[in-house]
């Protein structure tokens, strides 16, 4: 990747501030892209001499020629914080679920080192989804808080972007999740995890729910903090102590992972 990229907001360069987590499904009409770009805007300025760590957003920062899996793994290994968009397709996409297992298990991984609870997970209700679609995991960490509005609870982001865009309860809602971030990749140095010993398309994530085979597979331990991880080819296994503007549609890479959109070539997320 480029060292310097759109859409940067502070520290070092090979450490995205964020990683936005999102199903493809809910790029309709690019409003991931226009919430991103309005996400950048409100933590805008950066703070002094932090303009080499880029936010990190799949159409803006893997580019053509780019190796999709490491650029994927590279970020959601070392980013500082994550914005999971929350919605019916995200938890039915099996990418998703493996950002969101990682990243969990990277921040309890910090809690076993440090005893200290970082709070680097940052949901955002894009639509609305029932208790019942969410693993325990996920149910773990709140996710709904008053001091968002109720037309946000009720309906989600989404929604809001629809009916008012650019709306006071839209910016609103921007405004607390710009602060959320801030506090939550400030604060706290996660544990890293680097390509490729960390390959994300190895990791089970805690949802979507697998069907039922004949062979038990456990689900993945975040209190232990550990995952196995193999190389491609079974070269080997390693345990893995887990832990801008936006111009979409400008480029067109190859080999681009599905977030549980049309089916295209490249992982399947």
């Amino acid at each position: 990747m480029p060292f310097v990229r759109r859409g940067m907001v502070g520290g070092t360069s090979n450490q995205p501030y964020f990683f936005l987590s999102y199903a493809r499904r809910d790029d309709r009409a690019t409003y991931v892209g226009r919430f991103y770009n309005d996400l950048l805007q409100a933590l805008a300025p950066p703070v002094k001499g932090s303009a080499r760590q880029p936010a990190f957003h799949d159409v803006e920062n893997i580019m053509e020629g780019d190796d999709w899996p490491i650029e994927l793994s590279r970020a959601v290994g070392s980013c500082r914080a994550i914005v999971a968009l929350y919605s019916p397709a995200y938890f039915r996409s099996e990418y998703c679920g493996r950002e969101w297992t990682h990243f969990a298990a990277r921040v309890e991984r910090y809690r076993q080192l440090t005893f200290v609870q970082p709070r680097a997970l940052v949901p955002v209700i894009w639509e609305p989804v029932s208790q019942r679609e969410m693993p325990a995991e996920v149910r773990a960490i709140q996710y709904g808080e008053a001091g968002l509005g109720e037309e946000y609870l009720r309906h989600g982001l989404l929604q809001l972007m629809r009916s008012d865009p650019g709306g006071p309860a839209y910016r609103h809602v921007v405004a607390e999740l710009a602060e959320r971030v801030r506090r939550a990749a400030d604060p706290f140095n996660l544990p890293v995890d680097k390509p490729p010993a960390f390959d994300l398309s190895k990791v089970q994530g805690c949802f979507p729910p697998r069907r039922r085979t004949g062979t038990h597979r456990p689900r993945p331990d975040l209190r232990r903090g550990l995952h196995r991880v193999e190389a491609p080819g079974g070269a080997f296994t390693h345990h893995v102590l887990r832990g801008s503007p936006v111009v979409v549609g400008t480029v067109q890479p190859a080999a681009r992972p599905d977030r549980g959109g049309a089916s295209q070539a490249g992982p399947q997320r």
